[in-house]
């Protein structure tokens, strides 16, 4: 039997979670039953398309003029035929609705779609778009069961063909960068950061977008600066975005320079973490964050908001800290209480690892999603 061509279909290949998780998916898939390959609705494929690329997994590229085209949809649908896609599966609101479309003009080709996020769309003829594509979909693949629950409530999807299939995180990279022979790698970082073997680095990374809600980090960082403990804890701030001019602006205003560092965007993220000491998320509304799932591998306790899948990563008090969204005072304690004690960080760090290493590894995913695929496709 020849092995199911699968066309993986997302709106750019930006560094952002669900791109990784396509990348995850794309080069662990076994050949011997999937072929996979990546249509892009955008020429924006830095930095997963020439990974992909470099693993052996093509990369078409649909360019995008504006918003939203039908052009594309008529070039994504005959990009379906001429590669004989058993399958599509789309990452993210905008790549469902031409998916749904495309599939349909391809002679009805089954498709996956993809619900990731706890954010609805912008407006009534958005919700309608994409409610109709997710009822159209095979099956829906949500990260989280959080986010499984707010699909089928806001888009009236059956539950049945709702699937939780969670992120995957790789537990190589992780492990390797937290080995003892890459410690003079970690020393070097944070020597960059001025933040010597007694500073506790509390960091964050990812994309700094408005959802993240970094000026609550920001807020944090200040009052911590300004208690007992100021002068033992450094803060990082890893990525970009479209908010980063106004968070390193807000940094300027409450006088944060001395005490924290903005990297910009990180491409070596287990050697970034590996280097933090413990790891902060203050979004105000999430699916199943990846940022969260990699510091856990890396072995780093976390304090996180109540939002999305964290609850379901996060096992409070065990594995981390659970806070309510854009809480400050809750937000502060919690990071100020691991930061006054190496001995917890270490057993939540440890706990942390093993959870992710247990329940929410990037192989799971994989053959989680190979098993849904043999089921729609048949």
């Amino acid at each position: 039997m020849r092995p199911k061509r699968v066309a993986l279909v997302v709106g750019q290949l930006h560094s952002g979670g669900a791109e990784r998780q396509l990348y995850e998916l794309a080069t662990r898939l076994d050949r011997g039953r999937f072929e996979p390959f990546v249509a892009c609705l955008s020429q924006v494929t830095d930095p997963f398309g020439p990974m992909l690329a470099s693993r052996g997994v093509e990369v078409r590229v649909l360019p995008r003029a504006r918003s939203r085209e039908l052009t594309r949809v008529a070039a994504l649908a005959r990009l379906l035929r001429s590669e004989g896609a058993d399958l599509a599966h789309s990452y993210l609101l905008a790549a469902n609705a031409y998916t749904w479309a495309a599939t349909r003009l391809a002679g009805r080709r089954p498709f996956i779609a993809s619900s990731r996020t706890c954010m609805p769309p912008r407006s009534r003829w958005s919700l309608a778009v994409h409610r109709r594509a997710f009822r159209s979909a095979s099956a829906v693949v949500a990260n989280a069961r959080r986010v499984l629950e707010f699909t089928r409530d806001l888009y009236r999807i059956p539950e049945a063909r709702l699937r939780v299939i969670p992120n995957g995180v790789p537990m190589e990279p992780f492990l390797a960068a937290a080995s003892p022979d890459r410690e003079q790698g970690r020393r070097a970082l944070r020597a960059e950061w001025k933040a010597d073997d007694a500073t506790v680095v509390a960091g964050s990374l990812g994309r700094l977008s408005a959802e993240k809600n970094l000026p609550l980090f920001l807020a944090m960082a200040s009052n911590i600066a300004a208690s007992p403990l100021g002068g033992r804890v450094r803060f990082v701030v890893a990525g970009e975005g479209p908010a980063s001019a106004a968070l390193r602006r807000e940094a300027a205003r409450r006088g944060l320079g001395p005490v924290l560092v903005f990297t910009g965007e990180r491409r070596d993220v287990p050697e970034t973490l590996a280097a933090m000491d413990l790891f902060v998320l203050t979004s105000d509304t999430e699916g199943m964050p990846n940022a969260v799932m990699e510091a856990m591998a890396a072995g780093l306790p976390v304090v996180a908001t109540r939002v999305g899948g964290t609850e379901e990563l996060i096992q409070d008090g065990s594995c981390g800290a659970l806070v309510p969204p854009g809480a400050l005072d809750p937000l502060e304690r919690a990071v100020s209480r691991l930061a006054s004690d190496p001995a917890a960080r270490r057993r939540l760090g440890e706990a942390a690892r093993e959870r992710i290493a247990a329940h929410f590894s990037a192989r799971a995913m994989v053959e989680a999603t190979s098993r849904l695929y043999d089921e729609v496709a048949g």
